[in-house]
């Protein structure tokens, strides 16, 4: 992806970048499968009404129309596909964004192992890449821009071939967010590699590779511990002098679990604003919590749309 206009930090402006796509490019089309989640439906109607997206929900209609009213949205009635059964429901997304008929794709009241698991079979043509990852866009409390961190969502071990493809997702959303050139810090326990920890071994060894011109467009560095990456206080004092330190746009961690705990652990304690993206198939794919609130799911939204609208101006 290329750079689109400058850099944004906070998510109240990507919230403000989706509205002034849909101003231009008109609203991006979103598929929400499994369409019975309480602040989901509200997320979607506000980024209706702000002409972010134009939602086509996929599921039980009678349902979904039922709590649509009983939340007492108003306006113009969605776009409801009624289908029974949530393999289905999966299916029937999934061939939406197979046909083009959608420019976004996000879970709803739906399991996500079932969903990824669909749209990355082989039947639909949906994967775009090797390795399919989540990136996880955090605005927080006290830190100076927009955070992703990788992959905390999909590749439950990555290897260091898939660590490469995973850093070049999270490169190109956050191109896409407007970071001309992120800077990416591979996360471990200690600045000290150590032959007897195999994750920080391969860290640098994954270091090396980037800097040897295989990750255009981005400056990798690492291994760092975590308050190195995002303080420059902490890098001065470690005596660590790099471009990266301090300053990361994007954390690269070694499993799902550690990028999964950091990130709810920002959200829960810092207050993290939160939109999570699947990224390496041929649409963008929102995935959230049942448990996110209307918020986290306005701003999944907005970061789906963003990065949906570069699309249509790199095709």
């Amino acid at each position: 992806m290329n750079k689109a206009c400058e850099a944004l930090r906070t998510m109240d402006e990507v919230v403000e970048r989706a509205k002034e796509s849909g101003r231009r490019d008109g609203p991006r089309r979103i598929a929400v499968a499994g369409a019975l989640d309480v602040s989901l439906l509200e997320a979607v109607a506000e980024a209706g009404r702000q002409g972010i997206v134009e939602a086509h929900l996929v599921g039980d209609r009678d349902k979904i129309l039922g709590l649509w009213e009983k939340l007492g949205i108003g306006g113009e009635e969605p776009a409801v596909e009624d289908v029974a059964g949530d393999e289905e429901i999966c299916h029937t997304v999934a061939g939406l964004a197979s046909e083009g008929a959608v420019d976004i794709v996000m879970k709803g009241f739906i399991s996500t192992s079932l969903i990824l698991r669909i749209l990355l079979s082989g039947e639909y043509g949906l994967r775009r890449k090797r390795t399919v990852s989540h990136t996880a866009v955090l605005g927080i409390p006290g830190y100076h821009k927009l955070l992703i961190i990788t992959d905390g969502g999909v590749v439950i071990r990555p290897d260091l071939e898939q660590k490469c493809d995973i850093i070049e997702n999270a490169v190109e959303v956050s191109r896409a967010l407007g970071v001309e050139r992120p800077k990416v810090v591979l996360l471990g326990a200690s600045e000290v590699v150590n032959q007897h920890s195999g994750e920080l071994m391969e860290s640098a060894t994954l270091a090396k590779m980037c800097r040897s011109a295989r990750m255009e467009g981005a400056v990798v560095d690492g291994p760092f511990s975590f308050d190195v990456a995002v303080s420059r206080d902490a890098a001065e004092f470690q005596g660590i002098t790099s471009e990266v330190a301090g300053d990361a746009d994007i954390i690269a961690v070694s499993s799902i679990e550690e990028g999964n705990i950091i990130s709810k652990t920002i959200i829960e304690f810092a207050g993290a604003i939160f939109g999570g993206l699947i990224w390496g198939l041929r649409l963008p794919v929102s995935l959230v919590s049942r448990s996110d609130t209307r918020m986290n799911k306005m701003a999944a939204l907005s970061v789906a749309a963003v990065v949906s609208s570069q699309l249509l101006h790199e095709a």
